[in-house]
This record gives structure tokens, sequence and C-alpha cells, in this order.
């Protein structure tokens, strides 16, 4: 398998030209079923901050930059992108194209909601521009959020533009734990209309556990504003917290490896007003989870009768079952047959399963 390390825009259209003449597959992941004919980009070498008016709160770097460096970047303007990794080798290009995300989902939101511009390279070795490096940017098709979460499917990309959030002056944490479905409900249900804005709320369980079900509540703002909030949130939920964390803690936590959806799980979307009953079934299985309350997301073992299972013990709840690198043919739907005529008509670009 041959490896390139592309330092431009013009070097992955070259590369994405000789595989079409020589007829051979892009592949952005190395994994051990990769064939000989497969070429692999490395895209450690765009990883350059192309331009940061830091006052616009923007900033354009290459794909291959890493979230741990590009917000070394920003932190020194006391700014953020505020998407939580817990790899320090994840890249921006692949937060975008697999539309990655971790706990602060809830006060942040996703990637779609700070990607204002892009810059890429489809099948046909055609560099194309989207958006751009202003927020207020409505021309042309948006193909930004087209990208996010495509998979590398659709084009590499290349350049990232993105809108920033300020550093938050402080952190602080509580975790909660309750002993009944009932507390647990009341407790979200509180939380849902309180007037504290969590940046994230995180749902636990597990077998070694002494309660019945734990919530991690984050906030961030001032100092003042995060002990009034984190009072607020204890009296509305009617159960003392059980610990308290500090900034540091804070950070340590939105970047531990237990807190994302990692290849040994699998994810569950459903609405907000399902996801006790469906915490309750798991507790009920002894199934440790781990998820974002707020987002209706809960992430378990990998179990290939979790879906009848759970559509029999909770038939009105609407569960969507999530993929991690998702299946994406032209026999799921027409429209993805157009769109994959369109960016990769030679079908070069290689999915590749996680390993």
């Amino acid at each position: 398998m041959a490896s390139l390390h592309p330092e431009s825009a013009e070097d992955v259209s070259t590369a994405i030209q000789q595989a079409i003449s020589e007829h051979k597959q892009i592949s952005l992941c190395c994994a051990k079923n990769d064939s000989a004919t497969a070429i692999h980009l490395h895209l450690d070498r765009l990883n350059q901050v192309i331009d940061y008016p830091f006052d616009d709160m923007t900033i354009t770097v290459q794909a291959g930059i890493t979230c741990t460096e590009l917000n070394q970047v920003l932190a020194a303007h006391n700014q953020q992108l505020p998407i939580d990794i817990h790899q320090t080798t994840t890249t921006v290009g692949e937060v975008v194209a697999s539309n990655l995300f971790g706990p602060r989902v809830c006060g942040y939101g996703t990637i779609r909601d700070y990607l204002i511009g892009i810059q890429a390279v489809d099948g046909a070795g055609r560099i194309f521009k989207a958006g751009g490096k202003v927020v207020k940017n409505v021309a042309g098709y948006d193909l930004c959020r087209l990208m996010i979460g495509s998979h590398g499917r659709l084009g590499t990309i290349t350049e990232c533009t993105f809108k920033l959030n300020p550093l938050p002056a402080s952190a602080s944490a509580i975790r909660i734990g309750f002993q009944s479905q009932i507390e647990l409900t009341a407790a979200l249900q509180a939380l849902n209309s309180s007037n504290a804005r969590p940046t994230f709320v995180d749902l636990h369980w597990s077998a070694s556990g002494k309660e019945y079900a734990e919530l991690v509540v984050g906030i961030e703002g001032s100092a003042s504003s995060c002990r009034w909030q984190l009072d607020q949130i204890q009296q509305e939920c009617k159960v003392p917290a059980i610990e308290s964390f500090s900034s540091r803690q804070v950070a340590d936590y939105l970047s531990h490896p237990d807190h994302f959806w990692t290849t040994s799980q699998q994810r569950l979307k459903t609405r907000r007003s399902h996801i006790v009953a469906i915490a309750d079934h798991f507790i009920q299985q002894q199934l440790p989870f781990h998820g974002y309350a707020a987002d209706g997301i809960l992430h378990t073992s990998v179990d290939p009768q979790l879906r009848s299972i759970l559509m029999k013990a909770v038939p009105t709840a609407d569960v969507q079952f999530c993929d991690r690198n998702p299946a994406f043919t032209a026999q799921q739907h027409p429209l993805n047959e157009r769109l994959l005529h369109t960016f990769d008509p030679h079908g070069i670009f290689k999915q590749v399963p996680e390993s």
C-alpha cells in the first residue's frame, strides 16, 4: 500500500488523480484489510493555521492540525473550539468528517454549529470550497453541513474555518446519586426547566455503583455564576451532591475515554422523555452505560439482540441505533447514488471500518 504525505490541497488533488489513472482507491484510515491497490493519505503535514483574526473570533486551519494543537493556539487569546475529544491525535478533519462530539454537546452543540467554511477535494481531483471566513455567510449551497459526518466518502477535507467561543473563566461540576427511578426522573425534569444552564448532563450506571444511577452536571462561566448555578441545581434536584469537581477535575473528566462513544459500544438516540425508561431497562439487565441525558444519547456495550429486546421492553420509545462508520451506498436512498456519483464518480474513496 502506497503512502503519501500531501502538504497542500493541490498535492491531495494530484494523489487522487494518480489513484484514478492507476485504478486505485484512496484511504484515509490505516486498517489491516487495506489492499495493496490503496493509496493511503497521511494528512499530518496539512497542519498549519491559515488565518486567525482573533478579534473576529474565527480561525481557518488545515484539516490535519490536531484539536489539541488548535486549542493551544486559541488559548493564547482566551478562545476555544468547544468540541470535546479524548484522543490527543484527533484532527479537526476527523471531527468534521465523523461528526465527533463529547459531553458538552448539551451546552455547546456539535461541530455543525461552528464550521462556517470548508475546502475539500472530491473524487475527481477537483478542489472545491464552501462557506467563507465570516459568520454571516449564506451564499451558495451549504456544502459544509453535507461534508459533516460524510466519513470521507464525498471528499478529502483539506481546510476548515470555524467560529469560536470565549474560554470560560471557571468550570465546576457535581456528581449526584439517586436511589430510585422516581428520583432520577424528577431531577431530569427539574433540569429541563431550570434557570441554570449546564454545559453537560451525563448519566452513568455501573454494576459496582452503590446508587440506582448517577448524574454528573457541569457548569461554565464566572466563579460566582458557577456557584449560584450549582446551588440552584442541587435545590431543584432535591438530592445533595456526593462529589464536587474543580476546574482541573472538570477538564480531566471531559477528556476521559470512559465519557465518549468507543468502538466497543453502540449509541442509542431517543427522546429526552424516554431516556430514563431505557436507562432503567439497562439497569435491570445489568448493562453498564453512560450518556448525555439532556440530548437523549446513551452508550452501552454492543449486543446484537439489544435492538429487539429494547423495542419489546420499551414499546413507546422512539429509539435510533447509530453506526460509528455508517455504510453510504446507493442502496440506502436514491439521493445517495446522486451524491456519490457527483462527488466520487470513479468510486475511489475507500470506506474502511474502524479497527
